[in-house]
């Protein structure tokens, strides 16, 4: 099978790449969710190059990638969502909370500096259970990534976005992170993938994933991203 009849046959979500920037964005993506190109590369090894406007992934268990022309997925995918990488972009600078985090965080920023907040937080957890929860219960290093964005939100709370009740991120279930021997905690990520951080999903699109792969996975987050 060709890449372009592999396209055809199973391709179903499609992100418009315009520049080297968005691409290398996209590829740090999926590389870290575990997809590789059709030809068995790490989506990263590839360069950019222009004819890579619009990067495939596939629905199903397979984490694979192609790509296409603009000209062609206009005349042979028209009804289909076409993802803008620049739009993804830009939703990556924002930093998602809950109502219960967002209160936490504007009694401390209120009354503390970043030093202090980040040790009340650490030192306080049952009266701030939320932001312990959000900051120190992964491990060392994604504490260390988890304080970096606190820091971001604590210097610009503009950043801050309130997630709404309609989406949801499934983890790994602890027996199956002990049975693959898994140290990290793993979220169902983009395609049924495996994601490092939490991805958000509707219903809907849980009711999709196949149910050999949803016994594996607890809904942990009742937020939106």
């Amino acid at each position: 099978m060709t890449p372009k009849e592999y396209v055809e046959a199973k391709q179903d979500k499609y992100y418009h790449v315009k520049n080297e920037a968005e691409y290398n964005w996209l590829m740090k993506k999926l590389e870290k969710d575990g997809y590789k190109w059709f030809s068995g590369y790490e989506p990263k090894s590839l360069p950019y190059c222009q004819s890579f406007e619009v990067i495939c992934i596939e629905e199903d268990h397979n984490f694979l990638i192609t790509h296409v022309h603009f000209d062609w997925f206009k005349e042979n995918r028209s009804g289909k969502t076409l993802i803008e990488v620049s739009t993804l972009m830009k939703q990556d600078d924002k930093i998602y909370m809950t109502d219960e985090e967002k209160a936490e965080f504007d009694y401390l920023r209120e009354k503390a500096t970043l030093f202090s907040a980040l040790d009340t937080i650490h030192s306080a957890a049952a009266s701030f259970p939320k932001l312990w929860r959000r900051i120190f219960y992964f491990s060392s290093e994604q504490q260390s990534i988890k304080q970096l964005e606190f820091s971001r939100a604590f210097a610009n709370p503009d950043l801050i976005v309130v997630k709404k009740p309609d989406r949801w991120a499934y983890m790994l279930k602890k027996e199956f992170r002990e049975l693959f021997m898994m140290n990290n905690y793993l979220y169902l990520g983009l395609g049924n993938s495996r994601s490092l951080d939490p991805e958000y999903h509707t219903q809907s699109e849980w009711q999709q994933v196949d149910n050999k792969i949803k016994v594996a996975f607890k809904r942990v987050y009742e937020v939106e991203k």
